[in-house]
């Protein structure tokens, strides 16, 4: 969505502030792309993670190695589902400052679009 507001939106503005939308439009593009790349890095080491250990599991033959790996598959996909939160609470926050007229700056966000 942020792709289409910046290049439907990006010559829009309001008279007190003329760059506003098309700034903010970045910056919201820049999180997103930002997002996407932390997401698929962390899905790869998810699966990553949880294949070294059903393979040491299964190398073992040991119900108590299953058991290990099925702890640390499972503790590995929540930590997967760390940056979608992420990104669904900063972008409350960003809108909602936005929305009232003040910038907002993503934490942690690449400027892919300058």
């Amino acid at each position: 969505p942020s792709l289409i507001i910046y290049l439907v939106f990006k010559d829009r503005s309001q008279p007190s502030n003329p760059v506003q939308v098309q700034v903010e439009a970045k910056e919201a593009l820049n999180w997103q792309i930002t997002v996407l790349i932390a997401s698929v890095a962390v899905w790869i080491l998810v699966s990553i993670v949880s294949g070294i250990a059903v393979g040491i599991a299964a190398a073992t033959y040991s119900y108590g190695a299953y058991t290990v790996a099925g702890l640390v598959s499972s503790l590995a996909t929540l930590v997967g589902f760390v940056v979608p939160l992420a990104n669904l609470i900063f972008s409350i926050i960003a809108a909602a400052r936005v929305n009232s007229g003040r910038p907002y700056r993503y934490p942690v966000t690449f400027r892919f679009i300058k």
